[in-house]
């Protein structure tokens, strides 16, 4: 059975080189540089290595790339991927066009166990976790299609990240890595329904990038009627790991909020939000809701967003509003579900690959 190379740290490669019948460092680094740096997709691009080695390593070892089952792109920019992987499954990625940056939205599960009420990902439940090489792959896949250079990554797409922990880290070490794509600390932001217990784990291994919690409402009852996974880990349990975890890092933790028009987008609620961000170094987003076909929830009205955030602030509290981009394709927060190859959509524009 041939391994995937794609997904493999230094050290996974030193003993594939070695298997190989090469353990020499330069060779691990010949082999490193074609595939996270030159992002070859055949042994056969890698001219540097003796040909001998590469009929070994394809042997042994296949380059797993995604195949593009559908590319959409918006009026804004934003562009939005459908990969499909070998086993059939498909994941959404999104690429973010800004002024300045372009920002890679990760996909880390096939489909999503959390059950949020909001969100389209959790309609068809959870397929599998996507591989360390899966993940890395949307970003390289993303940038060889996409035709940009990603200089920020959030992990935001489809799944719970903390619930596919060990691949999550394992991706991370390779993004992050000097011989790897080299995306540093500050540019990759990882989110999180609220598995508490993850969060500790994270306060532990301090990985190098930024948490961002999805809090959606500030009491238990809204907030297990909007999200299960508050059921297990209520707010007294969540918001505790929260301050651990900022005090382990000296990091800030970034609290997510989605407003669902009439739901939880009041002055009561924006009050106490306000005294959640104060208990915790944090910063503060606030996101209107982009709507999902067949969920019963529907997008608040410019003035009730921004009466909102005018109560935070006038608790003291800096917060940001962040604008929606892709809402024409289906690539805005909360949006991204499994569409039809070659679906079209008004607005953009749609192709299909294999």
């Amino acid at each position: 059975m041939t391994e995937d190379l794609l997904g493999k740290t230094e050290e996974d490669l030193l003993q594939m080189a070695g298997a190989c019948g090469d353990r020499r460092a330069y060779r691990v680094k010949q082999l490193r540089e074609w595939l996270y740096r030159r992002d070859a997709g055949a042994f056969g691009e890698m001219t540097n290595l003796p040909q001998a080695f590469r009929t070994q390593l394809e042997h042994r070892a296949r380059i797993g790339r995604a195949a593009v089952l559908s590319h959409l792109r918006s009026v804004d920019g934003t562009q939005k991927f459908l990969f499909g992987f070998r086993d059939g499954k498909s994941v959404e990625t999104v690429i973010l066009k800004h002024p300045n940056r372009h920002t890679g939205c990760i996909s880390t599960q096939v489909g999503c166990a959390m059950g949020c009420t909001f969100c389209a990902t959790a309609i068809g439940g959870l397929r599998r976790n996507l591989t360390a090489g899966e993940i890395v792959e949307q970003v390289l896949a993303a940038q060889r299609h996409g035709g940009v250079k990603l200089t920020n990554l959030v992990f935001m797409g489809m799944g719970e990240p903390l619930a596919n922990y060990e691949n999550l880290l394992h991706s991370v070490e390779i993004l992050n890595a000097a011989w790897g794509l080299q995306f540093g600390n500050r540019q990759m932001t990882v989110s999180t329904a609220g598995l508490a217990p993850a969060i500790l784990r994270l306060a532990k291994d301090r990985p190098p990038f930024n948490l961002a919690l999805s809090l959606h409402a500030t009491t238990d009852e809204l907030r297990s009627k909007l999200m299960p996974i508050n059921k297990v880990f209520p707010l007294e349990t969540l918001l505790p790991a929260c301050a651990e975890y900022a005090k382990a890092t000296e990091r800030q933790v970034t609290f997510e909020f989605l407003l669902l028009g009439g739901v939880n987008d009041s002055p009561e609620e924006a009050k106490r939000l306000a005294k959640i961000a104060k208990r915790i170094p944090s910063k503060l987003n606030l996101i209107a809701y982009n709507p999902v076909p067949g969920l019963p929830y529907e997008r608040p009205a410019p003035a009730r967003v921004a009466r909102f955030k005018a109560a935070i602030e006038a608790e003291g509290v800096f917060v940001r509003v962040r604008e929606t981009r892709g809402g024409d394709i289906a690539a805005a927060c909360g949006q991204l579900l499994v569409k039809v190859q070659g679906a079209s959509l008004q607005g953009g524009e749609a192709s299909a690959t294999k």
